[in-house]
Formats: C-alpha cells, sequence, structure tokens
C-alpha cells in the first residue's frame, strides 16, 4: 500500500498480484512504508482476485489500525480473506477481529473440506492503535500471533483447501 495515489495497490512479491481499489478507500500514512488504506464505509476492499494458496503451508501478515471495533459485532471485520460468504465453512482462509469477550483476532482456515476457527482468550485489541497480526499454517498447526507474540494456536493437518473462482480480498 505504499503507491499513496491511484486505483491499485501493487504486489511487492513480485508475483503480480495487484489489488483494485474498490467503493473508494482512502489513501493515509501508513505504519511501515510511506502509505496505507483507510477503510472507512462499510464496503471498502481491495480486490486481490483468484489467488489460491495450494499446498500445506500458508503465513498471513499485516499491520492495522482498527479506529472503531463497534460495528464488528459478531459479524466478520475481515482483514485478510478468501471466502464466499460469512459463515465458518464458507472461509477458505482468513484473519478477522471478532467480539468475543473483548475485541480480538481471528483465524480461519479451510482443508480437507473442514474451517477451523481460532480465537485467542486475550489479549483485546485496542482502537486507534497499530497491530501487527500474523497467522501461520505449517501442514500440523494453525498459530496466531499479535505483535509478535503467540496468542493461539491449535492442532490442524491437511491441505489448503483451493477454489479458482473465490477472490481474495483485504
Amino acid at each position: 500500500f505504499d503507491e499513496g495515489t491511484g486505483t491499485t495497490a501493487g504486489d511487492s512479491s513480485g508475483n503480480g498480484n495487484t489489488g483494485t481499489l474498490v467503493n473508494g478507500p482512502l489513501w493515509v500514512a501508513g505504519q511501515v512504508g510511506s502509505g496505507a488504506l483507510d477503510f472507512a464505509g462499510d464496503n471498502d476492499y481491495v480486490d486481490v482476485g483468484t489467488l489460491d494458496v495450494p499446498g500445506n503451508a500458508i503465513t498471513l501478515a499485516a499491520w492495522f489500525n482498527g479506529d472503531n471495533f463497534a460495528n464488528c459485532g459478531s459479524i466478520d471485520c475481515r482483514i485478510i480473506s478468501k471466502a464466499v460468504e460469512t459463515a465458518e465453512q464458507d472461509h477458505y482462509w482468513m484473519i478477522s477481529t471478532i467480539n468475543s469477550g473483548g475485541t480480538k483476532l481471528r483465524f480461519r482456515l479451510k482443508t480437507g473440506g473442514t474451517t477451523t476457527t481460532l480465537i485467542p482468550s486475550s489479549p483485546s485489541l485496542t482502537t486507534g492503535v497499530w497491530t501487527h497480526v500474523a497467522a501461520t499454517y505449517d501442514g500440523t498447526t494453525m498459530r496466531l500471533y499479535q505483535d509478535g507474540v503467540e496468542v493461539a494456536s491449535t492442532a490442524k493437518t491437511g491441505s489448503i483447501d483451493t477454489d479458482n473462482t473465490v477472490s481474495v480480498w483485504i
């Protein structure tokens, strides 16, 4: 998100997964690098296209600064996701927030047709604070990290389910 202007977000990995800004997220100063996007509306997102992550390993990571978690409730306030709807089984993989005894991170991953959800018991997120989230899967364990600290893990096996018709949204 270092572009700072325009209607696309480049892919610094070199894999050509350029994202298209949808419904007008705003360019703002970021935590790392020079830019970030402010998803001020309830329908702003970046469409990365139909990206699949085959195999049995994935790492998802992002910096975010939530200015209002009250509108999330128990619905998907997604940070990055590959999903067709909001029910647990509708997700291939996702990092989001959820109100669960305070606003917490959530990681969902589908392998072998079954989606597993991982929510830490603590810590809660704070509005107006930059937070780094990372979710990993290595073929045997799902792990969720908040600001570099592992906050939850669970056993899980299998290859990550794919569907080349479902888009990834940030």
